[in-house]
């Protein structure tokens, strides 16, 4: 500590500077402002109170204090500077610092187990967030003094910091294993029951560390010597203020200390905060320019949203489904994967793949099971359950139904905050509602509404049943799809199919079923209606008996045509349901659309299954335009190499006319859809044939006879479309094939078919060889055969290989052609097929 003359010689020296005569506290912050002005170096008006005994010294001035202080009086004095000695923390400052930074990690060692073995998910599936990483590393180089990792309620904060702990300091190369690291709970530095101390104080005890030191100009000291920080991370702020209301007098103590570090380049803090709790926090704070200037906000922050954790990329989603189950991270589409994005949700999936080891979940159905249980916890089992639904129930019945603002006027809940209080502060706690500000006619409105979309609409759809006497009839759908923004319509109807489905009330589905949706909406409403119904038979097998004593398996087989019917995710879904279908006729249409499946894959084991299927049932297929039992024979026998071919078949499809006598009709029956699976067959049967002539009259027969096919039967069109470029892309100088080109590249923007980038690859492939551009060529069939070969598309994979036998061929380069051909032999005798198997 500096002697009384000292001190007094300095305060002299700077009142001098500063042209004041007679000090009082307010000029503490005009002589702050001063020297940063002159020397530029920030000392705090609450380092010149100290000074000048308006405020109270707790520690020694800094060496950095002293030297700011004697550089803007112009004193090159360092008598002064000698007698400002920093006591060292122990005798043997270098073995004691040891000490210290092994309790240290004593303690964080312990907070890294309490998150493991506390992970919602196996810790082993977690990630280390590279965000965090670099906003981190920029922090600790910066002259920052703190910063804090915010976000709603289970955006893994606690995970993130254990895995940037650990790889940043506790790894073998870690790049700051030399730094003391104090990973903490704020529960184990601050008191439960409000008997706080100072920051230091609490820290000292910790890390027993003497009472008598001063820890600040300690850790200065040991800094000057070593350039070894001491970072302190604080952690689940939540957890302490269940227990302890004094969230202003803790926030408080941290902002004391914030400010006695100053400008110290030796200490780091942070923090990690919800969302409601650093609001509070930043009020405490926001009027000190010197504290928002030492505070890191990080490269992600949000002002509105009081965040700076962003959700998870598709990439890291990516990354977690691998841990989690690496299947699953190639089933899931990214529609799927991009509402994953929150990372609370992957506690729920994963609660759910435990729970239901046989299910595969393609549609939003798991999103409507996750937030279910999402909503179960935190609100229905959660404390004052009752208080909280009676809240939400108000937010719903403010919003007008959600038919007026989706946020209201908290002024509204004033009546009800006596009672609702503490329900009220835990759901903004737990991020379920949140608050906020904005003008109206020049008048500050306070509002408050769901954090998130899905749980608003959960709320209104039980609101809206609950009018209805929780009936859902033909007015209670008609409301929710006419009333409502189609995307509020569409989800609220998501959630009647999802109860109803829950509850087997299948006449529900056969409503909806009725209603007139666009055709898209009804596409997939169909599509989520039957894998709610696959996972509910799956689980409760009893509910059989009433889909088929409800007539659903027909209105079912009607809609096949109109879906993505080679998808993967349809596939597994007709092939469940083919297997409990009672009636032949339909058992007959689900086998011929797994058939085409199966010749697209090369899966000549399933062939021959589903030809001993309609061996038994040649009767009915027999009716068929293009009979699926000669159909299975035929491709049975072409990739099999069996020479022995019904040639009175193949004339037939070789001769077929589309019956031009035929009605426009758009009308969606079982008729309609033997028909277009039987045109189908002949494009596959063409195919193999090389009759590419006779696929183009087929498509360009059923787009004469039908203008208005494309808007009906969109999903089945646009694969007409696919096969009809590629095989006029077969004819080089097509201009018929430039043009689908381009109009399949612009519908596919829009599609997230798997065939569908399949089919565009190939047809790119061929058009640039047509072109005699090859490498292009050569690079497009190389995506394919791979894209082809993780997908299972067989036919498409062989399709391209002949491809870049023909560029060899066309640059003579014989070695290449010979690889080709040898690559594409072993692609086929893996499954089988005969070599001598020729697709153009």
């Amino acid at each position: 500590m500096l002697d009384l003359h000292a001190l007094n010689e300095l305060r002299n020296l700077i009142l001098q500077k500063a042209g004041i005569k007679f000090i009082s506290p307010s000029d503490c912050q005009h002589i702050a402002l001063s020297i940063s002005k002159k020397v530029n170096k920030t000392i705090s008006k609450t380092t010149i109170k100290r000074l000048f005994g308006f405020a109270v010294v707790k520690h020694n001035f800094s060496k950095f204090t002293i030297n700011t202080l004697l550089e803007y009086v112009d004193s090159s004095d360092t008598e002064i500077v000698l007698k400002s000695s920093v006591t060292p923390i122990y005798k043997k400052d270098v073995e004691d610092w040891k000490h210290v930074a092994l309790k240290a990690k004593a303690i964080s060692q312990n907070t890294l187990s309490g998150i493991v073995n506390h992970s919602a998910i196996p810790y082993k599936a977690t990630i280390n967030r590279k965000f965090a990483i670099q906003d981190f590393e920029y922090f600790y180089k910066s002259n920052f003094s703190f910063t804090a990792f915010i976000s709603q309620p289970g955006y893994g904060n606690s995970t993130l910091l254990s895995h940037l702990v650990q790889n940043l300091f506790f790894k073998p190369q870690a790049k700051f294993h030399n730094d003391i690291v104090l990973f903490i709970n704020a529960t184990d530095v601050f008191d439960k029951e409000g008997n706080h101390q100072s920051f230091e104080t609490e820290i000292k005890k910790r890390l027993n560390i003497s009472k008598s030191r001063n820890l600040i100009p300690a850790l200065n000291n040991h800094y000057e010597k070593t350039g070894n920080k001491f970072v302190i991370i604080i952690d689940s702020f939540h957890e302490l203020f269940i227990a302890n209301k004094e969230k202003s007098k803790i926030f408080e103590i941290i902002i004391s200390w914030l400010c006695e570090i100053e400008d110290s380049s030796a200490i780091k803090l942070v923090l990690s905060m919800r969302s409601y709790y650093w609001v509070r926090f930043y009020s405490l704070m926001r009027n000190s320019h010197y504290l928002r200037q030492k505070w890191y906000s990080g490269s992600y922050y949000n002002h509105e949203q009081a965040s700076n954790v962003p959700k998870f990329t598709i990439e890291e989603v990516d990354l977690v489904l691998n841990n989690i189950d690496h299947k699953a991270q190639k089933k899931l589409d990214l529609k799927v994967k991009s509402k994953l994005k929150y990372p609370y949700y992957f506690k729920f999936y994963n609660e759910l793949r435990e729970e239901y080891p046989q299910s595969e979940f393609h549609t939003d159905i798991i999103f409507h099971e996750i937030y279910l249980k999402y909503i179960l916890e935190n609100i229905y089992r959660s404390n004052q359950s009752l208080e909280k639904l009676i809240l939400c129930k108000k937010i719903i019945q403010f919003s007008d139904y959600g038919h007026s603002n989706l946020s209201v006027d908290k002024k509204l809940f004033f009546h009800d905050f006596t009672i609702f209080k503490q329900a009220y502060m835990e759901l903004l706690a737990d991020g379920i509602l949140v608050e906020h500000k904005q003008i109206q006619n020049g008048i500050l409105i306070e509002t408050v509404g769901f954090v998130h979309a899905h749980i608003f609409e959960y709320f209104l759809f039980k609101e809206l049943l609950e009018r209805t006497q929780h009936t859902m009839n033909e007015n209670f759908l008609a409301e929710i799809t006419t009333a409502y923004h189609p995307n509020l319509s569409a989800s609220l109807l998501q959630w009647s199919i999802f109860t109803a489905i829950r509850n087997g009330n299948y006449e529900v589905i056969k409503l909806i079923f009725k209603l007139k949706l666009n055709n898209q909406n009804e596409n997939y409403f169909f599509l989520f209606t039957l894998e709610n119904i696959k996972h509910q038979l799956k689980y409760k097998p009893g509910d059989a008996v009433q889909l088929k004593k409800n007539g659903l398996q027909d209105q079912f087989v009607t809609k096949l045509v109109q879906q993505d019917f080679l998808s993967p995710s349809f596939k597994s879904i007709i092939t469940f349901f083919s297997g409990m279908v009672d009636n032949k006729e339909n058992a007959v249409i689900y086998q011929s659309i797994l058939l085409i499946s199966d010749c697209l894959n090369l899966n000549l084991k399933n062939i021959k299954e589903r030809l001993n299927f309609f061996l038994k049932l040649n009767a009915i297929t027999k009716e068929w335009p293009i009979d699926p039992f000669e159909t299975a024979l035929f491709i049975n026998a072409k990739l099999s190499g069996d020479k022995n071919i019904n040639l009175a078949f193949l004339e037939k499809v070789k001769t077929f006319e589309i019956n031009t006598t035929e009605k426009e009709s758009y009308e969606v029956s079982i008729a309609q859809v033997k028909r277009l699976i039987s045109y189908l067959f002949i494009l596959l049967i063409n195919e193999l044939e090389h009759n590419t002539k006779g696929s183009v009259h087929l498509i360009l027969s059923i787009e004469k006879l039908y203008p208005l096919f494309a808007k009906f039967y969109r999903k089945y069109h646009l694969y007409l479309l696919y096969i009809l470029a590629l095989e006029t892309s077969k004819n080089p100088g097509s201009k018929k094939a430039e043009e689908l080109e381009r109009i399949i590249e612009h519908l596919n923007q829009k599609s997230t078919s798997k065939y569908a980038n399949a089919f565009l690859m190939s047809i790119k492939a061929q058009q640039h060889l047509n072109r005699n551009e090859f490498a292009k060529a050569i690079s497009y069939a190389h995506k394919c055969i791979n894209y082809c070969r993780e997908n299972a598309f067989s036919l498409v994979t062989i399709l391209n290989f002949n491809i870049l036998i023909k560029i060899y061929t066309k640059l003579k380069d014989l070695v290449k052609v010979e690889e080709y051909k040898f690559l594409k032999t072993m692609e086929l005798e893996k499954r089988n097929i005969t070599k001598s198997l020729s697709i153009t």
